[in-house]
């Protein structure tokens, strides 16, 4: 068996926890936005430990980020954290399948706003056509 079929396998459990606990969290009086930020309250301190490991074994440097990529960087961060609020508040009306059909969906509801988004050309980009049509 390939490495990434238990890796995968091991992901997608993780976030259905992580979805129950949500759920769990709502479910006793956390408010949507309470339950929501817990989820990036509890990853910041694995980010900060997992990040200076992997630049050790690559023996990379941290990057610099220019304006281009902090703003892209923060409108990706806060539609993240908009549609966790979504889909917690879906599990606050008991409506978990609904919730993660969602959240499954995200891939191709980015693959239709890429096919509108243009290219660095300005032309409408045809990467999402494809991951449509796949």
């Amino acid at each position: 068996m390939e490495l990434w079929v238990p890796i995968t396998i091991a992901a997608a459990v993780a976030q259905n926890l992580r979805f129950m606990l949500q759920k769990h969290l709502r479910a006793t009086g956390l408010t949507t936005g309470g339950a929501t930020f817990a989820r990036f309250l509890f990853a910041a301190p694995l980010a900060c430990v997992v990040l200076p490991g992997i630049l050790a074994v690559t023996g990379d440097r941290m990057p610099v980020p220019n304006l281009r990529f902090r703003v892209f960087a923060a409108t990706g961060g806060l539609a993240q954290i908009a549609a966790t609020m979504c889909v917690v508040a879906l599990f606050a009306r008991r409506i978990f399948a609904v919730g993660i059909a969602f959240k499954k969906t995200e891939t191709i509801q980015t693959a239709l706003a890429r096919q509108h988004w243009p290219d660095s050309t300005g032309r409408p980009g045809c990467v999402g056509r494809r991951r449509v049509g796949l």
